[in-house]
């Protein structure tokens, strides 16, 4: 999807305290070989916090930082992975609501952890179709904390972190321009995330522990013809959603500064984005995703934010965003940066994800 004229204009987030894999390995949460082998050495926590609490508290760090209110955005779309707190409820309504929006759209996206991608689609959408429409805010955010979550085991070469995320998406020029996006799912993986778990009646929220690993094994057992045609499925369609991303931004892979892509294991990152780009992994974003944790769809905005505040990415250069999720999902992004200097090192504070939640 070509995106002409659509740009970034404001960058929040919200990071819970740090708890590193050393420290989850001593009290038994964690197994050593998670440090040695994948690399990955902590992940945010969030302990109590509601998701969208986090939510907020990153929507607010992007208005402030650059100015915005909340009447002046046209639409708000929230992005989630996992389980916002209530059934029968809308945490986008919430979202809008804690931001000051006026009567406006309030979406939610559930597209796994290429969501934020499917919400830039889904925005530019909004703004290429109606003119009186000029920005929209995005935000996303999870908390992995229930017991039944098991953080630190729940998917072989992750650990999945706490965090919120906001970024505006708006025709007024911003820091950065969105040059082309695209999702697409294979759904003959669908199965993989699934695994032979009956689905009525409904699972309550998290009655049981949740097994990836378990459904995993399923899926190898029963998913016949998908199973074998699995890896060749996910390596021809990333390389082609890649291709065709860079040819919609108008930008060579030469022109690309660094790679975002989902946060998982060094081997991981390197096997399935580096390695078939012919990049190397200090061109990834490895090394902020592995003291991270996996945030859900809020990866590719955070790794945004860490790199403009250690100044690793200059006016002209370009990120190219790659996502993975369940589905499976697949998502690309190019975005070109124009004015680093406008994100300003400021967090959004504890008060701001601690207010009332009614």
């Amino acid at each position: 999807m070509r995106t002409p004229n659509i740009y970034l204009g404001a960058l929040g987030v919200h990071l819970p305290d740090r708890v590193d894999t050393e420290d989850a390995i001593a009290r038994g949460q964690c197994d050593a070989d998670q440090l040695a082998v994948h690399g990955l050495t902590g992940a945010l926590v969030a302990e109590d916090t509601p998701a969208v609490d986090l939510a907020v508290a990153a929507g607010r760090a992007a208005m402030e930082r650059y100015g915005w209110s909340g009447e002046e955005f046209d639409a708000f779309i929230h992005v989630d992975v996992f389980n916002q707190g209530l059934e029968l409820w809308h945490p986008g309504a919430y979202v809008a609501r804690r931001l000051d929006a006026r009567p406006v759209p309030a979406y939610e996206v559930r597209q796994a952890c290429t969501g934020v991608l499917a919400a830039f689609e889904l925005a530019v959408g909004q703004l290429a179709a109606d003119p009186d429409r000029q920005s929209v805010m995005i935000t996303s955010a999870d908390n992995f904390s229930h017991p039944n979550t098991d953080r630190w085991r729940l998917c072989p070469g992750f650990l999945f972190g706490d965090a919120g995320t906001a970024v505006v998406l708006t025709r007024r020029p911003g820091f950065a321009r969105l040059r082309a996006v695209n999702t697409v799912t294979i759904s003959a993986l669908e199965q993989m995330h699934r695994g032979v778990e009956p689905m009525y009646p409904p699972h309550l929220p998290l009655e049981q522990p949740i097994d990836l690993v378990r459904r995993m094994v399923e899926f190898r057992t029963h998913g016949g013809e998908a199973v074998a045609a699995g890896r060749d499925l996910l390596v021809k369609g990333q390389d082609e959603l890649i291709r065709r991303t860079l040819d919609e931004a108008g930008v060579e892979l030469s022109d690309v500064t660094r790679v975002a892509f989902t946060h998982m294991s060094g081997k991981g990152t390197e096997d399935r984005v580096m390695e078939p780009l012919g990049l190397p992994m200090s061109a990834s974003t490895f090394e902020i995703g592995r003291s991270l944790g996996h945030a859900g769809a809020s990866d590719p905005l955070l790794d945004l934010d860490q790199l403009l505040l250690r100044g690793e990415l200059a006016a002209g250069d370009h990120l190219l965003v790659v996502g993975l999720g369940a589905g499976i999902t697949l998502g690309a992004a190019v975005v070109e940066i124009l004015d680093p200097a406008a994100h300003l090192p400021v967090q959004a504070g504890p008060r701001d994800a601690s207010g009332p939640t009614g």
